[in-house]
């Protein structure tokens, strides 16, 4: 199992690489309006705020994605189980088939 999962490893380590960035990012541009820079300060933090964005856009991406799919094998799993039972409830109410295994 651990081989089909370690995409979501990734992903989730490149997430807090992105968010490690966007730090390092805000802390440089904090450093350049202490500095009296405010244009490449003001810049940096727009950076900042679109990495982030995109940053969440993915994970959020992500998440629906697994959503989706756990949606999907949930209803597969719930059409398999009604066809046993209506096979099952089939086969106790019809004196034909009862009779067929005797």
């Amino acid at each position: 199992m651990p081989d089909k999962v370690d995409w979501l490893d990734k992903h989730s380590d490149a997430t807090m690489k992105i968010s490690s960035i966007v730090y390092e990012i805000e802390y440089l541009a904090k450093a350049f309006g202490i500095t009296g820079n405010s244009t490449m300060s003001k810049t940096l933090m727009a950076i900042a705020r679109d990495v982030e964005r995109a940053n969440k856009d993915i994970h959020d991406a992500i998440g629906e994605s697994i959503s989706e799919s756990i949606k999907r094998s949930g209803e597969s799993t719930k059409a398999v189980l009604e066809a046993a039972l209506a096979g099952i409830m089939m086969e106790s109410t019809n004196p034909t088939l009862k009779g067929a295994e005797q």
